[in-house]
C-alpha cells in the first residue's frame, strides 16, 4: 500500500472512531482494538490492513468503507463479484470539519451525521473551508 492510502485509510479510521460511540453494540464492541491499533499508527506501525480488516468486519462500516476506499479491492468485495467501479469523476465534494486546535480533518459521511468532537484532543470541530 502506499503512503497516500495509507494515510486515507488511517484518517478514515478515525471519522469512524469518532461515530462508533453513537452505534450498536457490535460496533461499540470494535472501539478497543481500534484505539489500539491507531495508537499503533501512531508510533509508526504498518496496520492499515488490520484497520480494514477489523472495520470491515461490522456491516454497516464495511459498506462505508465500500464508498469512502473504492479502490480497495478486499474492502470493495472485487473478489467474489460484488463490487464494481463505477464510472465517472471519483472526486465527490464532502462537507468536511477541522480541529482548530490541531487540523485533524472529519468527513460528514453523509448527510444528518452528528459532527463529533476531536479524537486526538476533544475539540469542537468547526466548518473547513474549501480551497479554490
Amino acid at each position: 500500500m502506499s503512503a497516500n492510502d495509507s494515510q486515507a485509510i488511517i484518517s478514515i479510521a478515525r471519522q469512524l472512531r469518532a461515530v462508533l460511540p453513537r452505534m450498536d453494540e457490535q460496533a461499540q464492541a470494535l472501539i478497543p482494538r481500534l484505539d489500539a491499533l491507531l495508537a499503533r499508527a501512531d508510533a509508526g506501525e504498518d496496520v492499515d490492513s488490520r484497520i480494514l480488516e477489523l472495520l470491515a468486519s461490522h456491516p454497516k462500516l464495511r459498506d462505508w468503507l465500500r464508498q469512502a476506499l473504492p479502490y480497495q479491492e478486499e474492502v470493495m468485495g472485487v473478489e467474489d463479484g460484488r463490487g464494481a467501479a463505477l464510472p465517472g469523476d471519483p472526486d465527490v465534494r464532502a462537507t468536511a470539519y477541522e480541529c482548530p486546535v490541531c487540523g485533524w480533518t472529519y468527513y460528514l459521511p453523509q448527510a444528518g451525521f452528528p459532527v463529533p468532537r476531536c479524537p486526538r484532543d476533544g475539540s469542537p470541530l468547526r466548518p473547513k473551508r474549501r480551497e479554490r
